[in-house]
């Protein structure tokens, strides 16, 4: 299993969402007796709480983080990574395949894994720092999310855009000569 994530991005690299996504579960626990019945729940754009809800959401967040880790995860590792032929993973036409060879495809699944993996990552980054600014809020240490959010989606657009237009580069089919 190592092996096949290797060709892709180094495994070590999981230790980021995954303890970004601990950290979510623990910070919240070790808080959570200490904070009022009433937190934060909805934010408008510059970070101000707009609606209130009962300190539970501090339960629910964490999983919700640790089950999309879990669920990108395996979807990463079982329809991308581990399948031994990168044209079926990418559903190409035979044709295509074909044209664009075994290494240019292997180079798209390649990307393919590793915007997966960044997507991953910030999602669990953006859980966290959601979770903790809600803290910071309810403790009376903050009063706004603060821009660091805004900070984070933009990182996750750009990385998208970036490595899909990586991919629509790569999956032009070359020019004989």
């Amino acid at each position: 299993m190592l092996k096949k994530v290797a060709k892709c991005y180094s495994p070590w690299l999981e230790i980021i969402p995954f303890g970004v996504v601990l950290f979510s579960i623990v910070y919240s626990v070790y808080y959570y007796g200490e904070i009022p019945d009433i937190i934060p729940k909805y934010f408008n754009a510059v970070g101000m709480p707009v609606d209130w809800t009962g300190r539970g959401i501090l339960i629910f967040l964490p999983i919700v983080s640790l089950w999309l880790y879990l669920q990108n995860s395996l979807i990463n590792y079982f329809l991308i990574i581990a399948p031994k032929d990168a044209g079926t993973v990418l559903r190409y036409s035979p044709e295509k395949r074909e044209k664009l060879g075994g290494k240019r495809l292997e180079q798209i699944r390649t990307l393919v894994a590793r915007l997966l993996w960044i997507v991953n990552s910030l999602v669990a980054i953006l859980f966290a720092y959601i979770i903790h600014g809600i803290i910071k809020i309810a403790l009376g240490y903050e009063t706004v999310l603060g821009l660091g959010l805004w900070f984070i989606i933009g990182i996750l657009i750009a990385a998208v855009v970036y490595i899909c237009l990586k991919i629509i580069i790569l999956s032009r089919i070359p020019k004989e000569t």
